[in-house]
């Protein structure tokens, strides 16, 4: 089971950045000892107690994680010697430059040919779900390359999100309000029906961008909700089938059949068997305004996973 909720649920990271700083101070200890005891086969930079392959789950659209990093600076090398540079292959997912990654404070002790460092990365990943590789490189200030670590990223989940005609990705899952899309009258007026993308990884790796039969959006649980006590579109969940849009090929949008439910997703293949990814579509009801957002619990998706311990 997972949680979703687009159109904005603001976090905040403070706490967990604070304990970020504090935990890479509290390890350097421990990190010495490791160190001394197994110098000679001990790299420049290197994961301390973490795996370098890594699953998380999207829940209400967003997940957290934290690796240590030890980079040790030979001879009199010190923390203003070096450069980082922080690379993600996959930006839909992560961007690794500051924007959804925090590097720490670095904390040093002097060991035996040299010094210590320890630091925290924190990622914040609120885009969509993906598999990706980051990379964190140390580089001399003369651009000689000093050492690197790589961490491999399954993180499972679904996102919604609308690509706006300036090219401009906007997610409404995971992100605060205020960067939900907004519509003036005149434009839901000329055109009620709303489609957006799907972007769904499942926990086994696979993508929405091929046709899943395993997994089923009629299976979920869909709740509207009403902001400002204002309903924008109608749906019943227990009589409403969340999986009852079909995407239609030629005109791009996902038509809902039933008027009395007019929200759906859709995951149908087009003509000749071609696939254009899971889609929702929403109605909207004329001489209305407000804030809008819809929770998603579904049970199936973690079903037979490693996450499925998370809700029990």
């Amino acid at each position: 089971m997972f949680e979703s909720v687009p159109l904005g649920m603001a976090r905040t990271t403070l706490i967990v950045l604070n304990a970020a700083i504090l935990f890479a101070g509290a390890l350097a200890t421990d990190q010495i000892e490791l160190y001394d005891s197994a110098r000679a086969e001990t790299p420049r930079c290197y994961l301390v107690g973490e795996e370098d392959q890594r699953s998380l789950l999207l829940n209400n659209g967003a997940a957290e994680d934290m690796i240590e990093v030890s980079v040790f600076a030979e001879g009199s090398l010190t923390e203003s010697d070096f450069n980082i540079v922080q690379k993600s292959n996959n930006d839909r997912t992560l961007l690794a430059d500051d924007t959804d990654t925090i590097i720490s404070p670095w904390v040093s002790d002097s060991v035996e040919g040299g010094t210590l460092y320890n630091f925290t990365v924190t990622f914040e990943f609120d885009k969509c779900p993906g598999n990706l590789d980051y990379t964190l490189e140390v580089s001399k200030k003369d651009g000689t390359p000093y050492c690197d670590i790589d961490v491999k990223y399954l993180i499972a989940g679904l996102c919604v999100y609308n690509v706006e005609p300036s090219g401009n990705v906007v997610y409404m899952t995971g992100r605060p309000g205020e960067e939900a899309p907004a519509w003036g009258y005149e434009e839901v007026y000329a055109a009620l029906d709303k489609t957006f993308s799907v972007y769904i990884v499942f926990p086994d790796g696979s993508t929405s961008d091929a046709p899943f039969d395993k997994y089923d959006f009629s299976t979920m649980q869909f709740s509207p909700l009403a902001y400002h006590q204002q309903v924008a579109y109608d749906f019943t969940p227990g009589t409403c089938d969340p999986g009852a849009g079909e995407y239609n090929y030629q005109e791009n949008y996902v038509h809902l059949a039933n008027p009395a439910c007019q929200i759906g997703f859709s995951q149908n293949a087009g003509p000749g068997g071609q696939f254009a990814g899971a889609h929702i579509g929403i109605n909207f009801e004329p001489y209305r305004a407000g804030d809008l957002g819809f929770k998603i619990v579904w049970d199936e998706f973690t079903e037979g996973s490693e996450f499925e311990q998370m809700f029990e």
